[in-house]
């Protein structure tokens, strides 16, 4: 109420008794202004409903407290009252007119100016760090505008990944991460593993302080605390649960105590028990109970005890990984996949029937989309195509070419090195398996470097060098664009190639592929062996007197005892060769000229499409190279003539890296190197096989030669002439129709 009075005193200032402004011109300055007359004796009757003598009261009492005026920062300060500084010396300044302002201000109206509104903010291009730009033409007084606090600067966003150096940014000098240097934990999924890893997790931690009212360290020592941490981590989960349960006894607390924090009672008491050294139970506390067997908490205590209903008697068994999965296929879908994988005949692969005898190989033509597409097609919704691979992949069946094969030594010796523990970024090689790894990269660098010095070297007009290897699965007919093809049981033909080294573009001999399929004879040793005589005996190499075969060291081709039988009866018989030498290329690495050819005639085959016989193969054979068609005489029923003897001395055929058979001679000659001056020799045959084989007088050949053709089954060749010649044209049916076939053979797809 009297800062109300005192607001309407300081207006009664400006007026005259009866009510109007005096405005006098001054002379000097030639201005008006408002003079002020009998500013200490208001008219009482300008103030509404108070008295005189109250109100002279009033203003007399304002005069002393200091007049606050809400609106004084927003009049002009150009405003002054009176005629001269004498006459406004005591005015207030709220009271003071524009000098400037000569209209005639009889209508003034006595309440005070509204208080101006703040303007709006400028927009936010105009704002500079959250503030108002002021504009510097503005002449208005701003001191008094409150400007918006500025805002938080924005973080600098981190620097690029490739600017970071150990996860932080380029220029930090900080320790990298533990986490580059720390190995991948591999997860443990034997029973073993898993005891191991719990037992490393879980390590003996210290006993209960000495405090301990039970006197715990007294009754069980250091040394039985050990053991007993050692075998309890030695048993299996179940087990250990077991143990905790048989060594826990609860009963009914004797005194029901309301705990003050959650206002519950103990509903049981547990006492803990312990064997000690002669196998008594001593009564131990909680603390040293969990720490001896490494837990550092009650859950695994109060799981275990929570798990047992009150009529059993023991431990229920842990029922993780005995549940079957939610989509986990049933038998019969699975064996619904195993059936149609089969349907496409997968086939023993002649290349590694000796060290994978379980593998089975698919055409080269298949894939498992087109696979799986018709498999869908006939069986829709069993699975997913992911679900059909590993399916496939579980059969140990495989699409892979048998020349791009990785070297199995070298792939075990890199799961091997994961094993080592590290010295910095040198691993510890003086293991047994890393000795054989860098004994066997040794031998493969000798061969290599032999197989090169025998490319680059010319050699004699009457000397031999290739490189042998079959070639992979190839089953006729050929038919990409018949399905029907695919899921019927073709015949499987073999093509042994001799390629010089170096390529045919390096040499003047052919290449030559001797070619024959399995309804004339097999792959066994004796077969195989009568291809390389096959070759020595061609019109193309008939006048050569050294032969040398770079070769890989399959057993069942090119290392055995019956190919050693047939090429010293070879090099012995009139008219042969007078020196044959094996080279043996190291496995895994055995990448030859051979196999080059093999990619070229893999292009002719993919470039006919179609190759409906024998003969469209040897056409595509004879466009790069030589075909050699085998006959049924031209296999030789070659027979092992080691023998068991104790005059023998025979080597290891995994320690044989070159073998030499030399005319004159029935004994063998080898090297565990190639880089050895000298050959070891030894004998190796029966006597009586090696008598026949030195008789001179003898007539014709010293092993018998086949008469009549392997033959296929019935069953396989009535497949083929029902479902696939049809396809085929009419001058292409008379090799089907005329195959020979034997009820005994069995079908090299599956053999």
């Amino acid at each position: 109420m009297i800062r109300r009075m005192a607001s309407f005193a300081s207006l009664f200032q400006l007026l005259h008794k009866d009510g109007t402004i005096n405005m006098e011109k001054n002379q000097d300055q030639g201005e008006s202004e408002p003079a002020v007359a009998n500013l200490q004796e208001p008219d009482p009757g300008l103030i509404q409903g108070t008295s005189s003598e109250s109100t002279d009261y009033q203003i007399d009492n304002v005069q002393d407290e200091p007049v606050v005026d809400h609106n004084r920062d927003l009049e002009p300060e150009s405003m002054v009252i009176g005629s001269d500084s004498s006459e406004t010396e005591n005015v207030p300044e709220n009271a003071r007119v524009d000098e400037s302002d000569e209209s005639d201000d009889s209508d003034y109206d006595p309440l005070p100016p509204k208080r101006k509104k703040r303007p709006p903010p400028a927009p936010l291009r105009e704002r500079i760090g959250g503030q108002r730009r002021v504009d510097e033409s503005d002449e208005s007084d701003d001191s008094d505008y409150d400007p918006l606090p500025p805002k938080r600067k924005k973080r600098p966003p981190p620097a690029p990944l490739r600017e970071r150096i150990g996860g932080q940014r380029r220029g930090q000098r900080r320790p990298l991460r533990r986490k580059l240097f720390k190995q991948k934990r591999k997860p443990a999924r034997t029973p073993e593993a898993r005891k191991e890893r719990d037992s490393q997790k879980y390590p003996l931690l210290d006993p209960c302080p000495p405090t301990c009212k039970r006197h715990c360290i007294q009754k069980i020592n250091q040394e039985r605390r050990k053991a007993i941490h050692s075998q309890f981590w030695e048993m299996d989960y179940n087990k250990r649960r077991d143990w905790i349960y048989t060594h826990i006894n609860q009963e009914e607390p004797k005194r029901r105590v309301l705990h003050p924090a959650s206002h519950m009672t103990r509903e049981v008491s547990r006492y803990y028990h312990m064997p000690d050294s002669e196998g008594n139970d001593k009564m131990v506390c909680a603390v040293f109970f969990r720490h001896t067997l490494g837990y550092k908490h009650n859950k695994i205590i109060t799981h275990t005890l929570a798990s047992i209903k009150a009529e059993e008697i023991a431990t229920p068994v842990d029922a993780r990984g005995r549940h079957a999965p939610k989509h986990k296929l049933g038998n019969d879908a699975l064996q619904t996949i195993k059936d149609h994988i089969n349907s496409y005949h997968p086939s023993v692969s002649h290349y590694r029937r000796e060290h994978a005898p379980l593998r089975r190989y698919l055409a080269p033509e298949l894939t498992c989309k087109d696979m799986y597409k018709d498999f869908n097609t006939k069986h829709p919704g069993i699975c997913k195509r992911e679900r059909y691979r590993t399916t496939l992949k579980s059969m140990n069946i495989s699409f892979a070419k048998l020349g791009e094969e990785e070297c199995e030594t070298c792939t075990e010796h890199k799961v091997h090195l994961e094993t080592h523990q590290q010295d910095g970024n040198v691993a510890i090689r003086n293991c047994e398996e890393c000795a054989a790894w860098e004994k066997h990269m040794e031998r493969v660098g000798v061969a290599r470097d032999w197989y090169r010095k025998d490319t680059k070297r010319d050699h004699p007009i009457d000397e031999s060098v290739v490189s042998v290897d079959m070639q992979k699965i190839i089953m006729l007919p050929r038919m990409p664009g018949i399905k029907n093809c695919v899921f019927t049981r073709r015949l499987v033909q073999m093509h042994q190639t001799f390629a010089p080294l170096g390529g045919q573009s390096s040499s003047s001999d052919p290449v030559i592929g001797v070619i024959w399929d399995e309804s004339m004879c097999g792959r066994n040793a004796d077969d195989v062996a009568s291809a390389y005589v096959r070759f020595m005996r061609h019109t193309k190499c008939r006048d050569k007197k050294k032969f040398v075969f770079y070769m890989d060291n399959c057993a069942g081709q090119n290392k055995n005892w019956t190919i050693y039988t047939a090429m010293i009866d070879e090099v012995n018989r009139p008219g042969g060769p007078d020196e044959i030498i094996f080279k043996y290329l190291e496995k895994g690495h055995t990448f030859m000229s051979a196999d080059s050819f093999h990619h070229q005639v893999e292009s002719g085959m993919k470039k006919a499409k179609n190759v409906y016989d024998g003969q469209d193969f040897k056409q595509i054979i004879d466009e790069t190279g030589v075909a050699a068609q085998m006959k049924p005489t031209d296999f030789i029923m070659y027979e092992n003539g080691l023998s068991q003897g104790n005059f023998t001395n025979r080597p290891l055929l995994s320690d044989v890296q070159e073998a030499k058979f030399t005319r004159g001679s029935t004994q063998l000659m080898w090297k565990p190197s190639m880089d050895d001056t000298t050959y070891k020799q030894g004998d190796f045959l029966k006597k009586k096989t090696a008598a026949k084989i030195m008789d001179k007088k003898k007539e014709g050949p010293t092993f018998p030669a086949k008469k009549h053709p392997r033959g296929i089954s019935e069953d396989k060749k009535d497949g083929i002439l029902s479902n696939l010649l049809k396809f085929m044209p009419t001058n292409r049916r008379q090799f089907w129709q005329d195959l020979p076939v034997a009820a005994a053979s069995l079908d090299l797809i599956d053999h």
